[in-house]
């Protein structure tokens, strides 16, 4: 374990506090690994109290990546934040999570949790994003800390249409720019849903579980992965990938909260 321990030090020296959480493929979009919204501005985590920080470190690097509070003790996140470092640690035991609640700050403030186990979808996959969603259970519990609390999840399949399209929002901590730059504050952009067919007709990763929105002010980029999609006061969608230059330029694809495949494993893993 000592040597363990040293492995993630040296590694988080050699990483310079950045770390990417992407597919490594040539395509025109790639995860929103560590970064902020590219374009967006800062916010207060207090209107957003669901939002936290997830910092995943192994012996390969530290990677940064947002999440969501769904119940006292759960976080939901990507799953390409967590599916690397799970094939890689898994025979060394060697990975570090740490979960920062109710701060709009990305490194002090608020609450530190620890994780007790996390969960990677089964199905997620590495080439479409399909399932790219997982669950971290901290331990102790978020109830009754400052500026902390949980978002409700979307029930029922949204009615989206082009015509009178539905408003919604991203928070993170991602890059501010492509030079990596990594957001100090909370950072908002705001986005509207697109079709599902208007979608993979520009992205050709769209599956089932897929949501898409486009960006009208601040695209994510990397380090806001896992990171919320907003709609009506509920969570519709997980932050999974975007455009390569974050500019908006392609639709943004997020985990579907309502797609079967993910409802059905948040129920499972999150008890909601």
């Amino acid at each position: 374990m000592k040597h363990c321990a040293s492995l993630v030090i040296v590694a988080l020296l050699c990483s310079s506090g950045l770390a990417r959480a992407d597919d490594g493929n040539n395509s025109t979009v790639e995860n929103a690994g560590s970064g902020r919204i590219v374009g967006g501005y800062t916010v207060d985590i207090a209107a957003y109290p669901y939002t936290v920080v997830v910092t995943i470190s192994t012996p390969n690097g530290a990677i940064l990546c947002g999440g969501i509070i769904v119940a006292s003790n759960k976080v939901l996140t990507a799953a390409h934040c967590l599916y690397r470092q799970s094939v890689s640690s898994v025979r060394l035991k060697c990975i570090i999570i740490t979960v920062r609640a109710g701060s709009t700050l990305r490194t002090s403030g608020g609450s530190l949790m620890k994780y007790r186990r996390y969960v990677v979808h089964s199905q997620y996959n590495p080439s479409n994003f399909a399932n790219d969603v997982a669950v971290i259970t901290i331990r102790g519990k978020f109830d009754g800390r400052r500026n902390v609390g949980k978002i409700a999840l979307q029930k029922t399949e949204p009615v989206i249409s082009s015509v009178n399209p539905t408003a919604c929002f991203v928070v993170g901590w991602g890059w501010i720019n492509l030079n990596g730059q990594l957001a100090d504050r909370l950072q908002r952009g705001n986005f509207v849903l697109m079709p599902q067919a208007t979608c993979a007709s520009r992205v050709p990763q769209v599956t089932s579980s897929t949501i898409c929105a486009q960006s009208l002010q601040g695209d994510a980029c990397r380090g806001d992965s896992g990171g919320p999609l907003v709609c009506n006061n509920r969570l519709y969608g997980i932050v999974s990938f975007g455009p390569r230059n974050c500019n908006g330029a392609i639709p943004d694809g997020f985990a579907k909260i309502t797609a079967p495949s993910i409802r059905s494993f948040i129920r499972t893993n999150a008890g909601i």
